[in-house]
């Protein structure tokens, strides 16, 4: 990884957030909102930023030009990854990349969990797990999240959450050579904040969200790039 020179990155991160807070004995979940945060884009032109000034030479792909023509399946998250990776070659038939590097958005559950292992929870938390999870709708969806009890001492009152996979893939086998999922990123809020309703958000505010949740995911796949050896 060190040695890669030229790479190849597309994120798919979608723009769309809700807010979960302790209801009863669950999380209950707000509907989903609409942003114009514009991710994908913002984390390619930090994380270029971040390899030019390594040497290294950074291709952004809008995912818009990578058709999935099967149902994502989280599960087999290699093959996944692969086919990421072949369309990108499609993308770019005259690309020279060394690495293909793609962040994924992973869905999550109200809690929010990630959709990943969520077989597993569901036959080993009994008979209210298994209702919860027949019941849950997983999102690619960022978090806002009130903590409390124990969560809210170890990580604040209220976080931005976002859940995701990131993989190097070799451009020309389309094999992952290295890659975390799913990846926890989040980054505190005020205690006061809640969006109950993103629209009615003051301007201030959702700059602050917006500023909070894009700052908790650029740096931490800047954490993972320095761990695959990119740094």
């Amino acid at each position: 990884m060190q040695s890669a020179r030229s790479i190849t990155f597309v994120a798919d991160i979608k723009d769309q957030i809700f807010g979960t807070r302790l209801s009863g004995l669950f999380m209950k979940p707000t509907e989903d909102f609409q942003t114009d945060w514009r991710s994908n884009e913002f984390l390619g032109e930090a994380l270029t930023k971040d390899m030019k000034s390594s040497g290294r030479n950074v291709d952004l792909v809008s995912v818009d030009r990578i058709e999935f023509k099967e149902t994502i399946n989280f599960d087999s998250i290699d093959d996944l990854f692969s086919r990421v990776s072949r369309e990108l070659s499609l993308a770019s038939p005259r690309s020279n990349a060394d690495i293909h590097l793609i962040v994924l958005h992973v869905p999550v559950d109200p809690v929010p969990r990630p959709i990943v292992g969520a077989q597993a929870r569901m036959f080993g938390q009994g008979l209210i797990g298994l209702t919860w999870e027949l019941g849950t709708t997983y999102k690619q969806s960022y978090v806002v999240r009130v903590n409390s009890g124990l969560n809210a001492l170890s990580w604040g009152k209220v976080q931005c959450i976002i859940v995701y996979a990131l993989a190097a893939v070799d451009p020309h086998s389309h094999k992952v050579i290295q890659k975390f999922n799913p990846r926890w990123a989040d980054h505190p809020l005020p205690d006061d904040f809640w969006i109950s309703d993103f629209q009615s958000l003051t301007p201030e505010n959702r700059n602050l969200l917006r500023s909070s949740c894009l700052d908790g995911l650029t740096m931490a796949v800047e954490e993972d790039l320095g761990k695959m050896g990119f740094r």
